[in-house]
Protein backbone atom coordinates (compact mmCIF):
# COMPACT_ATOMS: atom_id res chain seq x y z
CA UNK A 1 0.00 0.00 0.00
CA UNK A 2 1.44 3.28 -1.16
CA UNK A 3 0.71 6.44 0.77
CA UNK A 4 1.84 9.67 -0.78
CA UNK A 5 1.63 13.05 0.86
CA UNK A 6 0.97 16.28 -1.05
CA UNK A 7 -1.58 17.97 -3.24
CA UNK A 8 -2.67 17.01 -6.70
CA UNK A 9 -2.58 19.45 -9.58
CA UNK A 10 -6.40 19.53 -9.61
CA UNK A 11 -6.54 20.55 -5.94
CA UNK A 12 -4.05 23.35 -6.51
CA UNK A 13 -5.99 24.58 -9.56
CA UNK A 14 -9.25 24.59 -7.59
CA UNK A 15 -7.62 26.71 -4.86
CA UNK A 16 -6.20 29.13 -7.45
CA UNK A 17 -9.59 29.47 -9.13
CA UNK A 18 -11.26 30.20 -5.79
CA UNK A 19 -8.60 32.81 -4.96
CA UNK A 20 -9.04 34.40 -8.40
CA UNK A 21 -12.78 34.70 -7.89
CA UNK A 22 -12.30 36.27 -4.44
CA UNK A 23 -9.77 38.77 -5.77
CA UNK A 24 -11.99 39.70 -8.71
CA UNK A 25 -14.74 40.57 -6.23
CA UNK A 26 -12.54 42.36 -3.67
CA UNK A 27 -10.29 44.52 -5.86
CA UNK A 28 -13.01 46.72 -7.46
CA UNK A 29 -14.48 47.37 -4.01
CA UNK A 30 -11.06 48.35 -2.73
CA UNK A 31 -10.49 50.87 -5.53
CA UNK A 32 -13.99 52.25 -5.07
CA UNK A 33 -13.31 52.80 -1.36
CA UNK A 34 -10.06 54.62 -2.17
CA UNK A 35 -11.83 56.84 -4.71
CA UNK A 36 -14.61 57.70 -2.26
CA UNK A 37 -12.16 58.55 0.51
CA UNK A 38 -10.21 60.85 -1.83
CA UNK A 39 -13.44 62.59 -2.85
CA UNK A 40 -14.36 63.09 0.80
CA UNK A 41 -10.91 64.54 1.48
CA UNK A 42 -11.36 67.02 -1.39
CA UNK A 43 -14.79 68.01 -0.06
CA UNK A 44 -13.27 68.50 3.40
CA UNK A 45 -10.50 70.67 1.94
CA UNK A 46 -13.02 72.78 0.03
CA UNK A 47 -15.15 73.26 3.14
CA UNK A 48 -12.02 74.39 5.01
CA UNK A 49 -11.31 76.83 2.18
CA UNK A 50 -14.92 78.09 2.35
CA UNK A 51 -14.51 78.75 6.09
CA UNK A 52 -11.24 80.54 5.38
CA UNK A 53 -12.99 82.60 2.67
CA UNK A 54 -15.62 83.74 5.14
CA UNK A 55 -12.96 84.66 7.71
CA UNK A 56 -10.88 86.46 5.08
CA UNK A 57 -13.97 88.34 3.89
CA UNK A 58 -14.78 89.37 7.46
CA UNK A 59 -11.22 90.62 8.02
CA UNK A 60 -10.54 92.25 4.63
CA UNK A 61 -13.96 93.03 3.15
CA UNK A 62 -13.41 90.93 0.01
CA UNK A 63 -12.86 87.33 -1.01
CA UNK A 64 -9.44 85.92 -1.78
CA UNK A 65 -8.29 84.44 -5.07
CA UNK A 66 -5.99 81.52 -5.85
CA UNK A 67 -2.96 83.80 -5.69
CA UNK A 68 -3.77 84.53 -2.02
CA UNK A 69 -3.29 80.94 -0.79
CA UNK A 70 0.03 81.93 0.77
CA UNK A 71 -1.64 84.70 2.77
CA UNK A 72 -4.38 82.32 3.89
CA UNK A 73 -1.86 79.76 5.10
CA UNK A 74 0.03 82.34 7.14
CA UNK A 75 -2.87 84.50 8.37
CA UNK A 76 -5.66 81.96 8.88
CA UNK A 77 -3.65 78.82 9.64
CA UNK A 78 -5.30 76.86 6.84
CA UNK A 79 -2.88 74.12 5.87
CA UNK A 80 -3.92 72.71 2.53
CA UNK A 81 -1.54 70.20 1.03
CA UNK A 82 -2.49 69.19 -2.47
CA UNK A 83 -1.28 65.61 -2.17
CA UNK A 84 -4.61 64.32 -3.44
CA UNK A 85 -3.84 65.15 -7.08
CA UNK A 86 -6.48 67.89 -7.31
CA UNK A 87 -5.72 71.45 -8.33
CA UNK A 88 -7.49 74.06 -6.23
CA UNK A 89 -8.56 77.45 -7.60
CA UNK A 90 -10.55 80.30 -6.08
CA UNK A 91 -12.13 83.41 -7.56
CA UNK A 92 -14.91 85.75 -6.43
CA UNK A 93 -15.74 83.71 -3.34
CA UNK A 94 -16.09 80.37 -5.13
CA UNK A 95 -13.44 77.65 -4.94
CA UNK A 96 -13.12 74.47 -6.96
CA UNK A 97 -10.93 71.39 -7.08
CA UNK A 98 -10.32 69.60 -10.39
CA UNK A 99 -8.73 66.30 -11.33
CA UNK A 100 -9.14 64.10 -14.41
CA UNK A 101 -12.52 65.43 -15.54
CA UNK A 102 -13.99 65.68 -12.03
CA UNK A 103 -14.69 69.09 -10.55
CA UNK A 104 -15.97 69.82 -7.05
CA UNK A 105 -17.04 73.41 -6.34
CA UNK A 106 -17.97 75.17 -3.10
CA UNK A 107 -19.71 78.56 -3.15
CA UNK A 108 -19.78 81.30 -0.53
CA UNK A 109 -22.72 79.63 1.21
CA UNK A 110 -20.83 76.34 1.58
CA UNK A 111 -22.87 74.49 -1.06
CA UNK A 112 -20.98 71.71 -2.84
CA UNK A 113 -21.60 70.86 -6.49
CA UNK A 114 -19.90 68.14 -8.49
CA UNK A 115 -19.30 67.61 -12.18
CA UNK A 116 -20.18 64.95 -13.15
CA UNK A 117 -23.02 64.78 -10.67
CA UNK A 118 -23.71 63.49 -8.01
CA UNK A 119 -20.94 64.00 -5.50
CA UNK A 120 -19.55 60.69 -4.26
Amino acid sequence: MLTQKGFTVIEILVVLIILGILFSIAIPGYYSAISNSQAQAVEHNLMAIAAAQQKYNEDHGNYFSSSDFGAINSNLSLSLTAVDGYSYTCAAGTCSASNQGTTVTVDTNGNLTCTPSPCP
